[in-house]
């Protein structure tokens, strides 16, 4: 299968943020490859991105946060896409970043 923008894990992530004010998404999922990356955009700003590592590791991270260029700020790692979407969800919900776990 090629990569897809359509897969079930695409319209679950687009729909957890539809009807959010100047957010926006791009997703898309290898179901074959076990990969899915989707990404917030709030106001046309990168804001929160999910990036499937492994059949069942997901990370929720931002590229070069707002002041901190150059940076990876990551969020957790998840068994579940159910749940790495709860956090990026609850991270656009909040606007506002928690502490990362780690930072590259």
């Amino acid at each position: 299968m090629a990569i897809s923008n359509y897969t079930t894990k695409c319209m679950e992530f687009s729909k957890h943020f539809k009807g959010m004010q100047g957010v926006t998404t791009h997703q898309s999922d290898n179901e074959e490859a076990h990969y899915f990356s989707g990404t917030v955009y709030i106001n046309n700003y990168e804001f929160v991105c999910i990036d499937q590592l492994t059949e069942s590791k997901y990370m929720v991270y931002i590229n070069n946060p707002s002041g901190h260029d150059n940076e990876q700020w990551v969020f957790g790692y998840y068994k579940t896409f159910a749940r790495a979407l709860n956090k990026a969800t609850a991270i656009v919900g909040k606007r506002e970043y928690p502490k990362p776990v780690e930072t590259w």
